[in-house]
C-alpha cells in the first residue's frame, strides 16, 4: 500500500496510533483478500478512499463514545473495525454469517489488538443483547433490515443522541416511501448527503441514513 493516511487526515481528526492501526488494518485486509473475497475486486486499489474513510464517515456524525454498536454483515470487518479504531472506549460487536469472513475479521481483531471488539458467526435475528446502534453498509433493504435487527435496538438515549440504525448506501431506494415500509419501531429521521462534507467523486451519490428507534 502507498500513502496510507493522507486521504484519511485530509478529512478526519486522527490521532498518529489511529492512522497507524488503519493503515495496519488496510494491509491485512488487502493481503487477505488475495485469498477470500472481502473486497470487490475493482475497489481494492481504492481501500482508503471506498472503504476506510467511507465508513468512518460515520463518526462525523454520530458519537459512539461509551457507546455499544453491532456491524451487521461486517464481511472484512467494515464499518466496524475503522469506527473500533476511531472509538477505544465504544464497544461492537462485528457479526456475518459467513464462516471465513468470521474468521478473517477474528484474525484482523488479534492482530490489530482490539480489545473493544467481539466477532460473532451467526445471523442478527438469533442474538439475543441490546446494542446502542447497529451499523451497516447495505447488507439488504432497509424494510428488511430492520425487520431483522428491531428486537437488539432499546428505546433510549446515550451522548443526547437516539438509538437506531446507521445504515451505508446509495441511492438505490425509494426516501420518500421509506417509512411506510420499515418495521413501526423506527422513523427514518435523518439522511445526509456525504458528498456535503467530503469532496470525493466516490462519494457524489452516497448517503448515510439514520433510522431513529421510537
Amino acid at each position: 500500500m502507498v500513502n496510507c493516511g493522507e486521504l484519511l487526515l485530509k478529512h478526519m481528526r486522527l490521532s498518529d496510533g489511529q492512522v497507524q492501526s488503519l493503515c495496519q488494518y488496510m494491509e491485512l485486509l488487502y493481503e487477505k483478500n488475495k485469498v477470500l473475497n472481502l473486497i470487490s475486486r475493482q475497489d481494492i486499489d481504492h481501500l482508503e478512499e471506498r472503504h476506510i474513510l467511507h465508513s468512518l464517515t460515520i463518526a462525523r456524525y454520530f458519537d459512539f463514545k461509551d457507546a455499544s454498536v453491532m456491524d451487521v454483515g461486517s464481511g472484512g470487518g467494515l464499518p466496524g473495525i475503522p469506527l473500533a479504531i476511531y472509538y477505544p472506549s465504544a464497544r461492537f460487536t462485528l457479526v456475518d454469517a459467513r464462516k471465513k469472513k468470521v474468521e478473517a475479521m477474528q484474525a484482523f481483531v488479534d492482530e490489530l489488538g482490539l480489545s473493544n471488539v467481539e466477532v460473532i458467526h451467526g445471523r442478527v435475528e438469533e442474538l439475543k443483547g441490546n446494542w446502542h446502534f447497529v451499523v451497516s453498509r447495505g447488507v439488504a433493504s432497509l424494510p428488511q433490515f430492520t425487520q431483522w435487527v428491531h428486537r437488539v435496538i432499546p428505546l433510549a438515549h446515550i451522548n443526547g443522541q437516539a438509538t437506531g440504525i446507521i445504515y451505508l448506501r446509495g441511492l438505490d431506494f425509494d426516501f420518500g416511501a421509506i417509512n411506510d415500509e420499515l418495521h413501526p419501531n423506527f422513523d427514518c429521521n435523518r439522511i445526509v448527503h456525504l458528498e456535503r462534507d467530503f469532496k470525493l467523486a466516490f462519494f457524489s451519490s452516497k448517503k448515510l441514513v439514520f433510522l431513529q428507534r421510537i
